[in-house]
Parts: structure tokens; sequence; C-alpha cells
């Protein structure tokens, strides 16, 4: 059953992926590039990139100096490995695009698919490990703050 639904569901899938995929090579030359990490990032994971928000506003959440610290050093520790996480994700799903149009068999972009997955799987335990963390970090009203500032961003995307 999980193979006929996967094999009615991967050519959708894969439409998705190349519209993204289109779509992200637009925005990309429209900006120079300057925004390509938060898409790749948004594209690999809809949860929330939090960190963004506390490291751009930090001042409007009053973060005394140990939380300063607590917030960059696992931001230090984890940047870099989360970003090279997602080029995994997005190398892997053309990797699955490409097999498609090629003579892949079902197997074949089934292995392929399960990469991508397990790939997305690790970008939001990540993500959601950063929530935790930063939510041990600040306190109710702090983190009410970060919420609220998201969410703006969110309507605005220019904040």
């Amino acid at each position: 059953m999980k193979k006929i639904i996967l094999a009615l569901c991967l050519p959708l899938l894969l439409a998705s992926f190349s519209l993204q995929a289109e779509g992200h090579k637009h925005k990309h030359h429209q900006d120079g590039g300057k925004n390509s990490h938060g898409m790749a990032m948004k594209h690999a994971n809809p949860l929330p990139n939090l960190m963004r928000v506390v490291m751009k506003h930090g001042d409007e959440l009053y973060l005394n100096k140990q939380q300063r610290v607590a917030l960059k050093q696992w931001r230090e520790a984890n940047s870099e490995p989360m970003h090279k996480l997602v080029m995994q994700v997005i190398k892997a799903e053309k990797a699955l695009h490409q097999a498609a149009l090629a003579d892949a068999s079902m197997q074949q972009l089934q292995d392929l698919m399960d990469k991508v997955l397990g790939l997305r799987l690790q970008v939001a335990k990540g993500k959601i490990s950063c929530r935790e963390n930063m939510r041990s970090i600040l306190d109710q009203q702090q983190w009410q703050r970060v919420v609220q500032i998201y969410q703006r961003m969110m309507e605005s995307p220019m904040s």
C-alpha cells in the first residue's frame, strides 16, 4: 500500500520540487543571492527560523549577557552543520528530480525520496532543538516577544 501511495504521489511531489526550484532560482537572481540561505532553509523545512529573529532583534528582547553568550554559543555550534544539511536536502532533491526524468526505476526513486525525507527530518529535529534551547534561555516575556517579532516579519518580509 505504501508503495502504491508513493507511486501516485511521487510525480506530484517532483513537480512541486521543480516549481519551487524555479522560484528559488528566480528569487536568487532578483536579490543577487543575498537571501538564498534563508530561502533554502525555508524550502528544506517549514519550521520558523527563530534564531534569525533573536540575532536581528536582540536589543528588543533585552537579553542579558549570559543569554547573549548562550545563544551565540548555540548558533556557532549549530549554524554551519544546519546549513550543510540544508544544502544536502537541495542536492538530494535535485538528484531525485533528475532521476525521475532519467531512466530510474521505481525502487531507485523511492530510495532517493527516502533520502530526501530523512534529511528533511534531520533539519526539522535541529530546528526543534534550537527552539527548545531558545525557550530554556529566554524568559516567558522574551519568548512571547520573539514570537511577536517573527509573526511581524512574516507579515512584512522587509523587517
